[in-house]
């Protein structure tokens, strides 16, 4: 499985603001783990709502920290990426809204029948 985050890239944004790991993690609101992984390759799957954090933390598109092109099982479609995009510029509450929206979403998908008839 290739990862999603191209970690290269946000190491390469982290410094570019002379930020360390933990000065990002901060700006972000997330664990300074989950940065240092996403760096080094090893943390292959990220929820949306990281991305979302991350690309907002470091002022760039969300598409800018993604791999291209993802080659994954579950790439990332543009119009998801363009829909993360638009909410990282959005209010806090309004993120956290659009976030528990696309959770209840996907929580209603069911497995099973979803790898026998993949939308699409």
């Amino acid at each position: 499985m290739e990862e999603i985050v191209n970690g290269t890239v946000l190491r390469a944004l982290r410094r570019a603001r002379n930020w360390d790991q933990k000065q990002l993690a901060v700006a972000a609101g997330i664990n300074p783990s989950v940065v240092s992984r996403l760096e080094r390759g090893i943390q292959r799957d990220v929820a949306a709502s990281v991305l979302v954090v991350l690309s907002r933390a470091l002022a760039v598109p969300v598409d800018a920290l993604l791999n291209t092109p993802y080659r994954g099982p579950n790439p990332v479609l543009p119009e998801v990426t363009a829909v993360l995009t638009e909410l990282a510029t959005l209010p806090e509450a309004y993120q956290r809204q659009g976030a528990a929206i696309l959770r209840a979403f996907i929580a209603t998908i069911p497995r099973a029948a979803e790898a026998e008839h993949p939308a699409g």
